[in-house]
């Protein structure tokens, strides 16, 4: 699955405190100054809350993108075995990327956040409008017509989203390079034509991000996704399958070095789950 990885901010800065020498007595010395690390599931607001175990309290605040973190966790899925559930992600990542696409038109065209709230809370629930909307959009404010899925690729993800159809990792490989493709090409149209509306876009997601958190000075981590507004670099989603397992074996090394030296942040227990001890 996956998951984003975090060091406790007061640890961190203990362990970076002092002469290089100083801390390699330090480190050698004892784990007191070793930092407690979390590896913490996504959170649907971007906003991660957290006391590592010697007691500190966290917020850190990923700033990506709603498509940026559904296409990764779409590459997850592919490795874990969930195809079907990888295809409906990777279409939800698409759609996600038009309703921030349009925005960024919008800004484009100095459209005020308030009314740009306004129009797309008509369209926020009706997945064939806002598809619409982001093509008119496009054409409108770009001058051309968007890439968009095929009539057939759109009826193979109504009938795995719709139908239950059951899929390979092929198609969901195939799917997930439909879905990349597109936002890419969209992202450098967006950047080369309206760069200062994509910033524009990314300040007002960082300023609501702040606002939901209700800090201004939590840690703030920005997408190193497969696929950002912020920058990319272009890859397969068999490259990036490569890279995330490798990304894995990582992680996974460090949380059995770190666990057990009670170094290892745990995300929060879901309450509406049972316990092994239930």
């Amino acid at each position: 699955m996956m998951r984003i990885m975090c060091a406790c901010a007061t640890c961190l800065a203990s362990a970076t405190s002092g002469s290089p020498a100083d801390q390699l007595d330090a480190f050698a010395g004892s784990t007191s100054h070793v930092p407690t690390m979390g590896f913490l599931l996504p959170e649907n607001d971007g906003v991660y809350r957290f006391t590592c175990p010697r007691g500190h309290e966290n917020i850190y605040l990923h700033q990506s993108e709603k498509f940026e973190t559904l296409f990764e966790i779409s590459l997850h899925a592919i490795i874990d075995g969930y195809y079907r559930e990888a295809i409906a992600t990777f279409g939800a990542a698409l759609e996600r990327f038009y309703e921030a696409a349009i925005d960024v038109l919008l800004i484009a065209r100095s459209i005020p956040d308030n009314e740009r709230s306004v129009s797309w809370n008509k369209i926020k629930k009706q997945s064939e409008r806002q598809l619409g909307a982001y093509v008119f959009t496009w054409l409108a404010v770009a001058g051309d017509l968007p890439q968009t899925l095929s009539d057939n690729d759109a009826s193979f993800r109504n009938e795995v989203v719709h139908q239950g159809r059951i899929c390979t990792k092929s198609e969901a490989i195939r799917f997930g390079n439909l879905v990349r493709v597109i936002i890419e090409q969209g992202i450098e149209s967006l950047k080369s034509k309206f760069n200062d509306a994509v910033e524009q876009r990314q300040f007002e997601q960082s300023a609501k991000l702040r606002n939901i958190a209700g800090v201004n000075n939590a840690v703030v981590t920005r997408s190193t996704g497969a696929v950002s507004l912020s920058g990319q670099v272009s890859k397969t989603v068999e490259e990036w399958l490569k890279d995330r397992w490798a990304y894995r074996q990582v992680t996974d090394e460090a949380m059995r070095a770190l666990t057990p030296l009670g170094l290892i942040i745990q995300p929060s227990p879901d309450p509406s789950f049972p316990s092994a001890n239930d």
